[in-house]
């Protein structure tokens, strides 16, 4: 969202093109995303990328669909993160395989599913959990309580809660590891303060026209285009010397 796909949460035919092109002169295709698999869905079918990156690094996914790699919260520590937050009259989501749990009643999409945080089985690993916290302190406690790394989301009370190892820019680092490749040989784009780590460690890290005012400051490079006008492919056919039929 805001980098790859334009306004309507769209991949144009002309971004499609640049992407089939840089794969036929043998570069890999990486979607980096912080949605699931069930969200990721239709973007994978239309880009059928090399590689699949799903909640923020918590898992990969090969060109075929195999899970090649996971980083999660063991069921055990879920079920003891979903007791408090529940002892604590808290709001939350699970990421679950393939569907989101939560006890949030406003909150219903065809991927949602209702659930009783004290009676629920974790029989999975959970990517991630979505709190709604009151403030900042919260969030730490919760962090440092059971070893979690967290973000905060720009536009509302939510905070992100993944496996401390879990994040883009350590998902990238242990794709090109298996990959036999360094992130230098990385061209990453974003938009969001939560790229901005992916950004700074990829050999060539592209900051959105349309990003956040921190993450082009702390960005060495900023495409020209936004994300409603095909700015990763328009930034990726300049520098390749492809033809740009905008």
């Amino acid at each position: 969202d805001q980098t790859l796909l334009n306004d309507l949460g769209q991949v144009t035919d002309y971004t499609i093109s640049v992407l089939e092109s840089l794969r036929a002169l043998g570069h890999k295709i990486i979607i980096n995303t912080a949605r699931s698999e069930i969200m990721t869905a239709e973007l994978m079918r239309r880009i059928e990328p090399d590689f699949t990156l799903l909640c923020a690094g918590a898992a990969i996914l090969d060109r075929e669909g195999n899970y090649v790699y996971r980083c999660e919260i063991p069921p055990e520590c879920a079920k003891a993160i979903s007791l408090e937050l529940a002892s604590q009259n808290k709001l939350f989501s699970v990421q679950g395989h393939p569907y989101i749990y939560t006890n949030n009643p406003d909150f219903t999409r065809f991927d949602v599913r209702p659930f009783d945080p004290l009676n629920f089985d974790y029989d999975f690993g959970v990517p991630k959990f979505i709190v709604n916290l009151g403030c900042d302190a919260d969030a730490e406690y919760y962090a440092k309580k059971f070893s979690l790394d967290v973000v905060k989301y720009f536009d509302g009370p939510l905070y992100r809660f993944c496996h401390k190892d879990a994040n883009k820019a350590k998902g990238n680092a242990v794709l090109v590891s298996m990959q036999g490749g360094t992130l230098d040989d990385v061209i990453a784009f974003g938009d969001d303060h939560s790229d901005l780590g992916m950004l700074l460690e990829a050999g060539v890290g592209v900051a959105m026209k349309n990003a956040q005012s921190d993450v082009i400051a702390k960005t060495k490079y900023t495409t020209e285009y936004t994300n409603d006008e095909d700015g990763v492919a328009r930034f990726l056919a300049k520098n390749f010397g492809l033809t740009d039929n905008m």
